[in-house]
């Protein structure tokens, strides 16, 4: 099983402020793990004492600027959506996680649940116009600025709209979806890489939303947790 630790800048960012010894990079591609962080002393209780970790799918709910493999030390706790540990270091960085696999997840995310969306309004091609402008960018980053302004501005324009679509649906999935479609078009069209992170995570997050609500019954969380399970999967094929 591998466990992973979120960062940004190498401090722990959701909720603790710790520093982290950081990997390095060899120059045959190999890594040196960073040092092990001092040992957390005491009851292991989420959210207040331990190192938090990662286990496969959980991390899907955490996405930010830097994902690392972590390895751990003594006893492990599982908390659900994630794990706490007494004694952890970080063996290596996935860096090909940047601003534009980000990007590109994001709409992955949206895309793959685009359908609950315009199975109940086909006509309303907002929210894929928004994914599509949204990988436009993306290809447009390496292109002339003024390519990559245009498809900045389409993907803006197109996220609003999808927004819009989503915010006046009624059906929860369909709502989700349409949100989805307007958080992948933030991704690309955010310059900064702040946007394609958060992109990334919330795209994620109203997706899964978008799976479990379309059934409408007791099979949602199993439904969601499907979709959670899918997108594990293609963020593997971006950082591996």
């Amino acid at each position: 099983m591998t466990y992973y630790k979120i960062l940004q800048d190498g401090k722990s960012c959701n909720g603790g402020k710790a520093e982290w010894d950081l990997p390095v990079k060899n120059l045959d591609s190999t890594w040196e793990p960073g040092g092990w962080m001092p040992e957390i002393k005491g009851k292991l209780i989420a959210c207040e004492r331990g190192y938090h970790i990662c286990k496969d799918e959980q991390v899907i709910k955490w996405l930010d600027d830097e994902i690392y493999e972590v390895e751990y030390k003594g006893e492990i706790f599982d908390h659900s959506d994630k794990c706490v540990a007494h004694k952890c270091r970080l063996i290596r960085k996935y860096d090909k996680w940047d601003e534009r696999t980000q990007r590109l997840f994001a709409c992955d995310c949206a895309e793959h649940v685009l359908h609950y969306f315009e199975d109940k309004d086909p006509d309303d091609k907002r929210p894929r116009l928004a994914i599509e402008s949204a990988r436009l960018f993306v290809k447009a980053t390496q292109s002339a600025q003024a390519v990559r302004d245009a498809a900045q501005a389409a993907a803006l324009a197109a996220g609003d709209a999808a927004w819009a679509a989503g915010a006046a649906a009624w059906y929860a999935a369909w709502y989700a979806a349409g949100a989805a479609a307007w958080y992948a078009a933030l991704a690309a069209a955010g310059a900064a890489g702040a946007a394609a992170r958060d992109a990334a995570g919330y795209a994620a997050w109203y997706a899964a939303g978008a799976a479990g609500d379309a059934t409408g019954d007791e099979t949602g969380d199993e439904t969601g947790d499907a979709e959670i399970q899918w997108q594990y999967a293609k963020l593997l094929e971006y950082i591996e």
